[in-house]
């Protein structure tokens, strides 16, 4: 397996593609039509489509060389891929270099000739900076205070048909982890979009305090109807109030990694007003922080280990994959090749009376409900209404108590 196929199936994708000198990775999910345009040392071009009817989008990302001369190779190949490219295109990347003297701090000022071949051809190509949020600058390079050096060197671009494609382009820049660049995330998405959040229920809530006030006091409210209806209601009733509950007495348990990117921010804003010993200081504190909330993170995303079909723990990727691939292949008996016949319905009997339906359609006892909301696994993955097995086993051990 190489490097980069490692990368992706850890970070989830499901492919991926590298340059010829293997430094610009590219990594996506479910565009399946894509195809490779143009590869060099400094760039790849990609059509990507969802399917093969699409007209599809272009992404281009770069790495430019270091002097004048080495990215006049990659303008030409920009203006070669100009010509060929007739649809929505978005390119993006290092490109080495910045179009004002305003995106540099530190150092000698920037001679406005060493830009004239990038701002050309971005201007012949009709591509068009659609700027960013956060601090200005991408690139720092890291050395003692007279002799920093900040500048914008990344950026994302498009053309007019990228922007008609998309009305609402935004370009956030990160805070950096081991690099000297930080990453930058283009959110794109047209007026028409938007964004519906599903609840889900969470296993901590139930050590919270107030949880359980929480349950009496939506359990207590009067809904007519039948008993499903009520325990429906109430369960509906109690999953939007969990949601307000959680925001008001938590908080948001995902901004905690946002809340910090910001904190680096700040650090790294005054360390740039400041430029001293002390700045830097607290930023590699506040960059160690961020990477320990990060790698904490994807740790606990991670799936380590699992049991086997014999009740052992077993763990590895390779290992894990292939006893997930044994257990559904005898799960769904896949060993052997299915015979299907269109008269298969007429060799099955009746078997259910009409007793039997009616006993189907009856409400269900209350013992049988306990009995099957205790037999759920308190791991179990959430249904449709975001409820899992831990949240059915609270209310009912709640209501049980409240009896007795």
């Amino acid at each position: 397996m190489s490097k980069i196929d490692g990368y992706k199936r850890f970070l989830r994708f499901q492919h991926c593609q590298t340059n010829v000198t293997g430094k610009i990775w590219c990594f996506w999910n479910y565009l399946n039509h894509t195809e490779v345009l143009t590869i060099n040392e400094q760039q790849i071009t990609l059509k990507m489509k969802d399917n093969v009817a699409d007209t599809g989008i272009f992404i281009t990302t770069v790495y430019a060389k270091c002097t004048i001369s080495e990215r006049r190779d990659l303008w030409n190949s920009i203006h070669s891929m100009n010509n060929t490219i007739d649809g929505p295109w978005c390119i993006g990347g290092d490109f080495n270099i910045i179009m004002d003297p305003a995106e540099k701090l530190g150092g000698n000022p920037h001679r406005a000739y060493r830009s004239l071949d990038f701002i050309s051809t971005m201007e012949s190509c009709g591509l068009i900076d659609i700027g960013f949020t956060g601090l200005r600058y991408t690139w720092c390079n890291n050395r003692m205070p007279s002799k920093r050096i900040w500048k914008r060197l990344d950026r994302i671009m498009i053309n007019d048909q990228w922007a008609q494609l998309f009305q609402n382009n935004m370009v956030k820049i990160l805070v950096r982890n081991s690099s000297d660049h930080k990453p930058l995330l283009l959110k794109c998405q047209n007026d028409q979009q938007y964004h519906i959040k599903y609840f889900r229920f969470l296993n901590f809530w139930t050590t919270q305090p107030g949880f359980l006030d929480m349950i009496q006091e939506i359990w207590n409210t009067n809904i007519v109807g039948n008993a499903m209806w009520r325990l429906q209601s109430k369960l509906k009733l109690l999953s939007k109030h969990l949601s307000q509950w959680s925001k008001d007495n938590i908080g948001d348990i995902h901004e905690q990694v946002s809340s910090w990117a910001a904190k680096v921010q700040i650090l790294e804003e005054i360390d740039m007003q400041n430029n001293n010993e002390q700045g830097r200081e607290d930023l590699n504190r506040g960059y160690a922080e961020y990477t320990s909330i990060l790698r904490d993170r994807r740790r606990r995303l991670q799936l380590h280990r699992i049991k086997n079909h014999r009740d052992r723990w077993i763990q590895g990727d390779e290992t894990i994959a292939k006893a997930d691939v044994k257990h559904f292949k005898s799960f769904f008996n896949l060993d052997q090749q299915p015979t299907v016949s269109n008269d298969i319905l007429n060799c099955i009997p009746n078997l259910i009376t009409e007793d039997d339906n009616k006993m189907l359609i009856m409400m269900p006892m209350e013992e049988e409900i306990k009995e099957s909301v205790f037999s759920m696994s308190i791991d179990s993955s959430v249904g449709p209404d975001g409820l899992n097995g831990k949240a059915f086993s609270s209310y009912v051990g709640y209501h049980q108590a409240r009896h007795h």
